[in-house]
């Protein structure tokens, strides 16, 4: 009989090291300097497994949720009360990750899910002290608006080689726009009849930002000029936007371009022989989202606008809030036309911003060739730390567009955003503005469970274990109670409370790669050199950190060898059930081996 000790380091006090090559602690091989001489028809068991276990190990994708906006009271909640922004999905991809790799992983989602749903979002970190007893989460945002014009070519038709309809199935090729524009200076001009442009490359500023048109020179046919979301392309993802969001209704919309259907989320237009008009997009009881026209306190009428009596129309952005200004061309005094300064009822104010308009870009038609308008003030968001992209779907943390399309519609239909049974806009809500240092006056919730006040809306993803393994005690934990006292208005710290607590729920495995047996995975449906299955649980009770395993009975396995052969070196892995390395291990591992000459058949 034979006992083999191997290791997978010569330094037993290594106990932190990852190692690497043929001295990691999760695969490893050991050479004898005195060969050991296997006789006929032997067998082999694992004896014992000591080895060191950190981080965290998820069977499944894991979700947790951070939602950005007002921060309820317990006696409110988002399905019930008017709120302007949804809780979003961060994603932990199933697998084996050591604390850093964790958090890696954790820094990557969290990044990806706030800066593709929020372009003033700027810095995204997480950072583990040094004993990994803390997580600490930096959420930067700009403060002020940002004074980026884009380029003359960045105006671009509204219907293109990349556009599909709303439903995402097909391009538009076919629908080619009946007239096109020409930028210079930041003045558009139509180079043909119904020219219609949008811009995508910088979203404007809802931090103080303005967009100012000078509209007098397209006076001959009439304009609309107003502001878009983001439409991404539920079907591609990428290159590609959609005409329309999917559920809306063309009521009050009038063709737009090459006779589809003209969707704005905020629109000023005119007509000669009409007064002007405003509208936004809000949806209904029966879930269909149209154009509703507003009634501006201050009415702007067609003989004004024929006599080029305004020089500017002129949108203003405070978070949640826009309003609407019209410039006189002689003496340069501003009228505000929908606002809350003297506003009352819902059909005198736009819509507040949220989720689905955190990126509004301009979208512009010119009736009559020759006819041009110039941009006169454009307060675009571009950060290098957030490259906001227009034509990038926006799945908000979640595996697909369907489910990220539900997310959408239901932020488009709470209460803020909908017409009542009354086909009446509700104005009571009270629109969040900036803080002191002028960036969105906001408040972050991580989510660990659903939970009736911050609704999910889709079940069955969230992850409770996460909790404590970021070291949180409660499911929800509001800003209010997690910040860190570094803080700023415009950079959020939040900390754990607690050290976190690993999971180390993974299965573990020892194969042995050069000893003549054969094991079968059906997991792999194939031969397998796995000699031994580690419990969940080791003898101490234990699933994450020194770990030893030592079974009350050996299971012994044939070597297959009718004759005796001397072996000089011995490979082994740690594994998951997939045979995948399991690499969340560290420090030193010590797997313990006997052979012995195999029992007689009778």
């Amino acid at each position: 009989m034979s006992l083999i000790v191997t290791s997978s380091s010569k330094d037993p006090t290594n106990i932190t090291s990852q190692g690497v090559g043929i001295q990691s602690p999760f695969s490893y091989q050991n050479t004898f300097r005195s060969p050991l001489n296997i006789k006929p028809n032997s067998e082999v068991a694992v004896q014992s497994v000591r080895c060191n276990r950190q981080g965290y190990s998820f069977n499944h994708d894991a979700y947790l949720c951070i939602y950005w906006g007002k921060e309820l009271p317990d006696n409110e909640s988002i399905t019930a009360d008017h709120v302007t922004n949804q809780p979003l999905y961060v994603k932990i991809e199933a697998g084996s990750y050591t604390f850093e790799e964790f958090r890696d992983e954790l820094q990557t989602s969290l990044s990806n899910t706030l800066k593709k749903a929020y372009p003033n979002i700027i810095g995204v970190t997480v950072t583990l002290d040094s004993d990994n007893t803390f997580f600490t989460f930096t959420l930067t945002q700009i403060g002020g608006h940002t004074s980026n014009v884009p380029a003359d070519d960045k105006w671009i038709k509204v219907i293109s080689d990349n556009t599909r309809d709303e439903d995402g199935n097909e391009l538009l090729s076919d629908l080619v726009d009946s007239g096109a524009v020409s930028a210079s200076g930041q003045e558009i001009t139509a180079s043909a009849s119904d020219a219609y442009a949008i811009n995508t490359t910088y979203p404007l500023s809802l931090c103080k930002g303005e967009f100012h048109v000078d509209p007098t020179n397209a006076s001959n046919g009439g304009w609309k000029i107003g502001l878009t979301r983001n439409l991404y392309d539920p079907q591609s993802g990428n290159g590609t936007y959609t005409l329309n969001p999917r559920g809306f209704s063309p009521v009050n919309s009038d063709e737009g371009a090459d006779g589809e259907d003209d969707f704005f989320d905020f629109v000023v237009s005119w007509t000669p022989g009409t007064d002007m008009k405003i509208l936004h997009y809000i949806c209904d009881e029966g879930n269909q989202g149209s154009m509703v026209q507003l009634s501006p306190k201050t009415p702007i009428t067609n003989a004004s606008l024929v006599a080029g009596a305004y020089d500017r129309i002129i949108f203003k952005f405070v978070n949640e809030t826009i309003t609407l200004s019209v410039r006189a061309s002689a003496g340069g005094s501003l009228t505000e036309v929908i606002g809350q300064g003297t506003a009352t009822g819902a059909n005198k104010l736009f819509k507040p911003t949220g989720l689905t308009t955190q990126a509004l870009y301009p979208k512009i038609f010119i009736k009559n060739k020759n006819d041009k308008v110039k941009i006169e003030e454009y307060d675009g968001i571009n950060s290098v730390d957030n490259p906001f992209n227009f034509y990038e779907n926006k799945l908000f943390g979640l595996p697909d567009s369907e489910q990220a399309g539900e997310l959408v519609r239901e932020c488009d239909f709470n209460k803020v955003f909908s017409l009542n049974e009354d086909a009446e806009f509700n104005p009571t809500y009270t629109r969040v503005g900036l803080n002191a240092s002028d960036g969105q006056d906001y408040k972050y919730v991580l989510i660990f469970a659903e939970n009736s006040i911050y609704d999910t809306i889709l079940s069955g993803y969230l992850h409770k274990n996460l909790a404590s393994s970021l070291g949180f005690k409660a499911n929800v934990n509001k800003q209010s109670v997690i910040s860190d006292a570094s803080s700023t208005l415009l950079k959020t710290v939040l900390k754990s409370v607690q050290a976190p607590k690993q999971l180390g729920t993974g299965s573990l495995f020892i194969r042995v790669n050069n000893l003549p047996f054969n094991s079968l995975n059906g997991a792999t449906e194939g031969i397998s050199q796995i000699l031994y299955a580690c419990p969940r649980f080791d003898t101490n009770g234990n699933t994450t950190g020194g770990l030893y395993y030592e079974p009350a009975e050996r299971v012994y396995v044939k070597l297959n060898n009718p004759d005796g052969y001397i072996l000089s070196d011995i490979s082994i892995d740690l594994v998951d059930i997939n045979e995948r390395i399991a690499e969340d291990l560290e420090g030193n591992t010590i797997v313990v081996l006997h052979i012995r000459e195999g029992k007689h058949d009778h």
